[in-house]
């Protein structure tokens, strides 16, 4: 069951493990105020904290976390250094003096500025010969000291960059490096950023290709990507290795691993996983019996998505977190100072105030004991069943389109690519129809139904049709040949800004046997987020689409009310009904195929809605709205069930009946409703095994599984993992 193929995991096929943080007693991490005071109560080193590892079973991978503590700490910077090996004794921080607690502190460590990284090294060594893999994070090394380590092989894994980019680039970039080589084109797009979304993208991917191709220049061997964002397609485009989402940040958890997994396939990348911020983001208080089952529930709903690296950000080692009410972490003392700091000269007067509440955060903390549990019965259950070899079967994509810059959750308050100063004067750069359809997305594909009662579940999904991935168009790195090697279907919901090679690519795709579910405004070449008053000159082709969709686009229709069902049809859209009210705007068109297939007629004036045309081998569906499918999310009509996507949702589920795989769930065994969104499947392949996962943590769910003719019901109990042989 192991994943022999990339060539780079231990024999039970899955990297699991944590960071390592840097000694750094009674110093502040990562930040400090009046709101937000994080200590380090331990008194470990990495060394120490290796060891632990190993002795506590917490998986098989070491992450070493700097993020700035070689800068203000000397034990940090003595670690980095490997000054043990040139020293006779560290200078230890005398905190009531204030002696001894900067790098600058100790002259002999200045001196030897050249064994910066040294300390990396001899750690990579030292974990290697334990069989433990290593990788960094937001750290650095000079290129020797990378170049030893990479001779200790597959044990040392390369750079995690973390949450390094920002879309908010105009902000972030530094002035101070204009006149470099590598900024040029970044400064020259950024003079019409302003008003195009295409500057935007360029600024932000020339950026971070810039900043990866220092790191890479360094020697590191790998470059890992560790971001909240749904933005992470365009750090991919850019030259990122490995995708390590930051699920729970992330939110949604299935869509996470879409993306993911989607770009995996896409860049050909050696594997992709998850970055579990559960301390931080899981956000439930830990009186809450469902708090550590989210964990637990997490880690096994990525290695059914395909993951084959999880990493836990924090917790097992010492805490962190004050996002919940009861964290212990709310007790330490807080520093009352304006702006964020974590100097040691401002926080030095509060750490005899910290030191006697360290046990309630650090190693031996009840809270602590349990993240170190839940992490071995993992590793256990890892090295006794091994992973499943490849990926899930996945017979749908979704394309997350040209430009496309929402955020991973749609808020009506927040402006795509950070753009606030644009949105401030038009407010259609705020979250809009198109940010909307992944709403639709992950409300058919992915919903989250309330399984946390009686706190909201911002986290957890089934999959009632199966696996989907997200593929983007964020550069012209796709192909036909791609799409029609692992899809049978794609669909365009969100932005996106039509260039003639994706067009092409679509064309390809669709007369090689794909289906395409697409409509008008995803044509639009505009790059203003002008998505309700273009023109089809505006159009690819202005509005030319006969190639394609069978159909030439000749201006704005009229609005329409009703979309009705005039006939039958493959997709199961039920005859005469009567979706809205919508006040949407149809298209006037010209059908050049007389062949097309009409399904959906708006109810003014008949003018056709939905298309169906036959090309090649494949179908286009083409939604001839004049707004993009997400201004089509809701149902009011005659008939209308609760807590439906509309007449968008219903084509969507009928495209996901119509193109599923091999394995599929169902209510009852023949339709897939509401007893399928509690349950996650999978199906490997290769492996020969299907795995399902019930996510309603209190209530027992039924459903049937069915491969082939055959179907089987299944009783899960709430949060049973479970394991069936593919074929049997």
């Amino acid at each position: 069951m192991i994943n022999k193929k990339s060539g780079m995991l231990p024999p039970c096929g899955m990297l699991l493990g944590s960071p390592i943080y840097l000694p750094a007693q009674n110093y502040l991490f990562q930040r400090g105020h009046r709101y937000s005071t994080r200590w380090v109560p331990e008194d470990k080193t990495p060394w120490d904290y290796l060891n632990c590892l190993v002795k506590e079973k917490q998986g098989n991978c070491a992450v070493l976390w700097d993020e700035g503590t070689t800068s203000y700490c000397l034990a940090s910077a003595a670690f980095w250094h490997d000054m043990r090996a040139v020293a006779e004794k560290i200078p230890l921080p005398d905190w009531q003096l204030r002696k001894n607690l900067t790098p600058a502190d100790w002259p002999l460590l200045v001196k030897e500025k050249k064994r910066y990284g040294a300390g990396l090294y001899s750690f990579t060594r030292k974990a290697a010969s334990m069989g433990i893999y290593t990788m960094a994070i937001y750290a650095d090394a000079f290129p020797s000291w990378i170049s030893k380590a990479k001779k200790l092989g597959k044990f040392f894994l390369g750079l995690n960059v973390g949450e390094a980019f920002s879309t908010d680039i105009l902000e972030k970039y530094d002035k101070s490096e204009k006149n470099s080589r590598s900024a040029k084109d970044v400064i020259a797009a950024a003079s019409t950023v302003s008003t195009d979304l295409q500057a935007i993208r360029l600024v932000f991917q020339r950026t971070v290709s810039a900043h990866l191709a220092e790191k890479k220049k360094k020697g590191w061997p790998l470059i890992f990507l560790t971001s909240a964002s749904f933005h992470i397609d365009y750090e991919a485009a850019a030259g990122g290795d490995i995708l390590l989402l930051e699920d729970f940040a992330f939110c949604h958890l299935n869509m996470a691993s879409a993306i993911s997994r989607g770009l995996y396939k896409q860049y050909q990348q050696k594997l992709w996983g998850s970055w579990l911020a559960h301390e931080h983001y899981s956000f439930l208080p830990y009186s809450s019996t469902h708090k550590f089952k989210m964990l637990t529930t997490a880690l096994y709903l990525k290695y059914m998505s395909g993951a084959k690296i999880i990493i836990l950000e924090s917790g097992n080692w010492w805490q962190q977190s004050n996002f919940t009410p009861d964290s212990p972490v709310n007790l330490m003392p807080r520093l009352d100072c304006e702006k964020n700091t974590i100097n040691p000269e401002i926080s030095a007067e509060f750490v005899t105030k910290a030191q006697p509440l360290y046990p309630q955060i650090g190693y031996h903390s009840p809270v602590c004991r349990k993240y170190r549990k839940i992490m071995a019965d993992f590793y256990q259950f890892i090295l006794s069943n091994g992973t499943p070899q490849g990926q899930p079967e996945v017979t749908m994509a979704a394309v997350k389109g040209n430009l496309d810059g929402c955020g991973q959750e749609f808020n009506p308050n927040v402006a795509v690519w950070n753009a606030y100063q644009q949105a401030d004067h038009n407010p259609l750069w705020l979250h809009g129809a198109p940010e909307k359809g992944w709403e639709l997305l992950k409300n058919i594909f992915f919903p989250r139904p309330a399984v946390l009662l009686p706190y909201h579940n911002r986290y957890f999904s089934g999959t009632p049709f199966g696996q989907l991935d997200i593929v983007s168009f964020s550069d012209e790195n796709i192909s036909a040949a791609f799409l029609q090697k692992n899809y049978h279907a794609a669909i365009f919901l969100g932005w996106n800004t039509m260039t003639r090679k994706h067009y092409n690519c679509l064309k390809d795709y669709v007369t090689g046997g794909g289906t395409l579910f697409i409509s008008i405004a995803h044509f639009s070449r505009r790059t203003d987020r002008n998505y309700l008053t273009y023109d089809a000159k505006d159009l690819i082709y202005q509005g030319e689409l006969g190639d394609l969709c069978g159909v030439r686009v000749k201006k704005r229709g009229e609005k329409f009310y009703w979309a009705v069902i005039r006939r039958d049809n493959s997709l199961g859209l039920p005859l005469h009904r009567r979706y809205g009210i919508y006040y949407a705007h149809g298209a006037d068109i010209e059908i050049r195929d007389k062949k097309i297939e009409i399904i959906a007629e708006a109810d003014e004036g008949s003018s056709p809605l939905l298309l169906r045309r036959t090309l090649g081998k494949g179908f286009v569906y083409l939604l001839c709205t004049w707004e993009y499918p997400g201004a089509m999310y809701w149902d009011d009509g005659p008939g209308a069930p609760a807590n439906n996507e509309g007449f968008v949702g219903d084509i969507l589920r009928g495209l996901a009946a119509d193109r599923r795989g091999t394995v599929y769930i169902t209510d009852d065994g023949r339709q897939t409703g509401q007893e399928c969104g509690f349950v996650n499947y999978a199906c490997f392949p290769e492996a020969k095994k299907i795995f399902l996962l019930n996510i309603d943590f209190r209530k027992k769910h039924d459903i049937f599984i069915h491969v082939g003719k055959k179907s089987q019901e299944i009783s899960l109990r709430p949060l049973e993992f479970k394991e069936l042989p593919l074929g049997q």
